[in-house]
């Protein structure tokens, strides 16, 4: 049983534990008296002799042959079937925690680098699907034509050379209208519409930067637009300071007026004011809540953290080819200019003179950076789903607030694994002696 030793974490949990072995995806309580035994086999790889032939014993024996989860992260960028492209850095909109408001430019990506990244992710691997995606930084929509030509130039090339293809853009949903949205429904667009879904939130945190509008009400119209032409979307709501108690709300607020939305998606901010001890343990508590109430409506609650429940990784995010409006590669959209500090530490690479170049010396240095991971890693038991974290926080936080971070992951998966335990929706219930 010796190669199940360093899938063993024992997690403090009340007046009990968690022994919880992430790569056999089990997890059970235990009381002080199974803790002490197990602990006896972690130290000398036997179990006191008491044990032998109980439960515990044999539940142990049934664990090792318990087939071992592998890693669904390849420690590699794609760049030959996925691809993101941020058209431009305006917006119509001045969001109160954008990541991207100290960089705006009036860049506008050119059909001619356009055409040649899609170009570029057609001419590799071509039995595979390619995923094409629209994304902020700015607001898609505020180029409508260049965004008509670029959907237009990859289906058609798609479909001359029968490519499999996903198309989808992120927007805040304020310059949709009918007409838009049979397009997009005609082009088989999937939309995720950053949108904070109560009235007042939406209005203090997402204003128009030049109208009086409140954006609420531009948004809500076109949600119900979206929904009575049945287009795929979803919604995805950063959770502040402002709205973190009111998870629960915002759930309830969708149930009743968006019907047949099944996705939300709350996102911690990341903006370092905001990044606090405090703000964090309210964040578990209230989402956790949200998670159940949601579920009751059959509505999947979900962010980045939960998402990496799911799943066994070697490190947190694979990268990203995006291109940026002035033809920059680099492996993280959140920073797309030189005039973010870490810029350097994510560009690999232009599109000029109609080719993709790719640094790879800055390649391989952008890959390299995504599998470190701190010290204390190796001895967490999250280091398989958080896999050290997001790399634009590491090197955009402070050393405190990257410890507060840290403790979130732990406590949000913690508390989620509470959760399933306490639903049975986990392997395995509690183990007495």
């Amino acid at each position: 049983m010796n190669d199940i030793k360093k899938d063993i974490f024992i997690i403090p949990s009340g007046n009990k534990y968690i022994v919880y072995l992430p790569l056999r995806g089990v997890a059970f309580y235990a009381n002080n008296k199974t803790i002490t035994a197990i602990n006896s086999y972690l130290e000398n790889g036997l179990f006191p002799y008491e044990v032998k032939n109980t439960t515990l014993f044999r539940r142990f024996q049934q664990l090792e042959r318990i087939e071992i989860k592998e890693s669904d992260t390849k420690c590699v960028i794609d760049t030959s079937d996925k691809v993101m492209f941020i058209l431009s850095q305006m917006c119509n909109l001045a969001c109160s925690y954008c990541y991207a408001q100290e960089s705006r430019s009036k860049e506008v990506l050119s059909k001619e680098k356009i055409k040649a990244v899609v170009d570029y992710i057609l001419s590799s691997n071509e039995d595979h699907s390619k995923t094409f995606s629209f994304i902020g930084g700015g607001e898609p929509m505020l180029t409508w034509g260049l965004l008509v030509w670029a959907i237009n130039y990859i289906t058609e090339e798609t479909n001359k050379k029968k490519i499999k293809k996903s198309i989808g853009i992120t927007t805040n949903a304020t310059l949709l209208n009918e007409e838009r949205i049979l397009w997009l429904k005609k082009m088989n667009v999937k939309l995720c519409v950053s949108y904070d879904i109560l009235p007042e939130i939406q209005n203090s945190q997402r204003n128009f930067s030049m109208s009086t509008l409140n954006s609420f009400d531009v948004v809500d119209k076109n949600i119900h637009l979206l929904l009575k032409h049945e287009i795929p979307f979803r919604l995805r709501s950063t959770i502040t300071n402002k709205n973190v108690e009111l998870m629960v709300d915002m759930v309830q607020f969708t149930v009743k007026n968006y019907p047949n939305i099944n996705q939300l998606h709350f996102e911690p901010v990341s903006d370092t004011i905001e990044n606090s001890n405090l703000y964090y343990e309210k964040f578990v508590k209230k989402f956790i809540e949200a998670y159940n109430v949601a579920r009751e409506n059959n509505i999947f609650v979900y962010n980045s953290i939960l998402n990496s429940f799911f799943r066994i990784r070697k490190q947190f995010c694979v990268g990203e080819f995006c291109v940026t409006p002035t033809g920059d590669i680099v492996s993280c959209h959140r920073h797309s200019t030189e005039k973010d500090i870490a810029f350097s530490s994510f560009q690999y690479g232009r599109v000029e003179d109609g080719s993709v170049c790719i640094n790879q010396t800055s390649f391989h240095n952008a890959i390299t950076v995504r599998q470190n991971r701190f010290n204390d890693c190796e001895t967490c038991f999250a280091k398989w789903h958080c896999a050290g974290g997001c790399i634009s926080i590491r090197k955009t936080l402070s050393s405190e607030q990257q410890m507060f971070y840290c403790r979130f992951i732990k406590s949000m998966l913690i508390s989620f694994l509470e959760n399933k335990l306490l639903k049975k929706e986990v392997n395995y219930g509690q183990v007495k002696l």
